[in-house]
């Protein structure tokens, strides 16, 4: 007989996460499929026009099934575009002729998801705002992506912030640097027309504690170029997202 310890409470809220719009900084911008990773125990979140889906060729033109959204088809294919979309009411039999996969925005279980990516060049610091709208989230989390493989990428943030007078039980820091290392599993799959393939590298998550009267900016420099995600973690969702806005950290 083996027993086994009660597993954790399901925590009451979960955090939200939002991307930052970083149009107007950054010039370039580009669309990555990530897989959908969802806490085992949140059954609440409702499936996305941004999900896919895997469908075989045979089964695609059957799926007519009504939704709130459009279905969107993307076809991952031999040559380049390696990715590209299209509207499921206007895909020809012509445009599969290549295909090595095709996934559908319909139907479960939905395994990857459409998210924005900025280009950040390697001697750019990228300054970001942190509070918008006087709200101010409990952590900014930095995803990183890679179009070539490096050995590693070197990030330093640096918060412009000001802190509590009076003594607190946090303490938030300032000013970070991180060597973040590939795990070659790791690839994602790109729409960019000259890189097949992303690499993606830890995520970096900066908690943003009490011990902070107000938080201006974040400074980002990267020691090579690459493709990131800002996100906000925040307690509560936001009820106006755009689809490249809805990830997880």
């Amino acid at each position: 007989m083996r027993l086994f310890e009660a597993p954790p409470e399901v925590p009451e809220l979960l955090p939200q996460y939002r991307s930052k719009d970083l149009d107007q900084l950054l010039a370039v911008s580009d669309i990555a499929l990530v897989p959908i990773e969802q806490a085992y125990f949140d059954n609440s979140v409702p499936q996305m026009e941004f999900e896919y889906r895997q469908v075989t060729k045979s089964a695609l033109f059957k799926l007519g099934k009504a939704t709130s959204y459009p279905s969107s088809v993307i076809v991952k294919q031999k040559r380049k575009p390696t990715l590209f979309e299209v509207p499921l009411n206007s895909l020809q039999i012509e445009e599969l002729a290549n295909n090595q996969a095709l996934f559908i925005n319909q139907g479960t279980p939905r395994t990857v998801r459409k998210i924005r990516l900025y280009k950040v060049a390697k001697t750019t610091p990228l300054t970001v705002a942190v509070s918008e709208n006087n709200l101010q989230p409990n952590a900014l989390v930095v995803k990183v992506f890679s179009a070539e493989p490096q050995a590693e990428i070197t990030v330093a943030t640096t918060l412009d912030s000001t802190k509590v007078i009076t003594p607190s039980d946090e303490y938030t820091i300032l000013a970070k640097h991180f060597v973040l290392h590939l795990n070659p599993a790791q690839t994602r799959m790109f729409f960019n027309p000259n890189h097949a393939e992303l690499y993606e590298y830890p995520s970096i998550t900066l908690p943003l504690f009490q011990d902070l009267t107000s938080t201006k900016t974040m400074t980002l420099r990267f020691s090579h170029d690459v493709w990131i995600s800002v996100l906000e973690e925040h307690e509560q969702p936001d009820a106006t997202l755009n689809w490249w806005q809805d990830e997880t950290p």
